[in-house]
């Protein structure tokens, strides 16, 4: 079975080529569908605890996403688990992170919330921590996957209500990364699941 390496990111704005950055990624490895270990990688962004509309004034980041996707009680509680003072150090730590998911000859599956958006900015953010990761290089000798949980999502809801109706009524985005990273993971294995599933009916129909 593949080890299944999740991931969840936290940004102070999307204006990427201005100010914001990235600031907290959480990691969830799976083996099997259970959570072997998870993490949380933050910056502390606010190391004199000013108030949060200060701190996003004085750096530039986008104001709209502090309004819109935070609070302040939020942000207090992520800057609690930071242990990183530049974001360079966060990315060398995810990076390691990920190299210690491997296992020779097996099968890595890394899993996003989005490959366009997520994935992207962490692929970007390791290779600029320390060069390209091995995992990114393509003469690898272990099997690499990536897979968008959000395009999934949706599809497989209307395939499984019950689960869409629990969802909705159980899962909280928290931004605590490594809870977040758990969620993907655990929602890739359902997604997994229910596809299986649909595809021994659709065989049974189809005898």
């Amino acid at each position: 079975m593949a080890v299944v390496v999740a991931s969840a990111i936290e940004v102070t704005g999307q204006h990427f080529e201005g100010n914001d950055i990235p600031f907290a990624v959480g990691v969830a490895v799976f083996t099997a569908d259970k959570a072997v270990c998870k993490e949380n990688f933050v910056v502390n962004i606010n190391p004199d605890k000013k108030d949060w509309k200060t701190v996003w004034k004085e750096k530039g980041y986008e104001m709209r996403c502090l309004e819109e996707c935070w609070s302040a009680p939020r942000l207090d509680e992520l800057m609690k688990l930071a242990h990183f003072t530049c974001v360079t150090d966060m990315w060398a730590a995810v990076r390691a992170c990920y190299s210690a998911a491997y296992r020779p000859g097996g099968e890595v599956c890394f899993v996003y919330d989005t490959i366009g958006h997520d994935a992207a900015i962490i692929a970007n953010g390791i290779i600029h921590a320390g060069g390209v990761a091995k995992f990114l290089h393509n003469k690898h000798p272990w099997s690499v996957k990536e897979i968008d949980i959000g395009s999934f999502r949706d599809g497989v809801f209307a395939l499984d209500p019950l689960k869409a109706t629990q969802a909705a009524r159980t899962i909280v985005h928290n931004h605590i990364p490594a809870n977040n990273a758990q969620t993907i993971g655990e929602d890739f294995f359902w997604i997994r699941s229910v596809l299986l599933k649909r595809a021994v009916l659709n065989g049974k129909e189809n005898d």
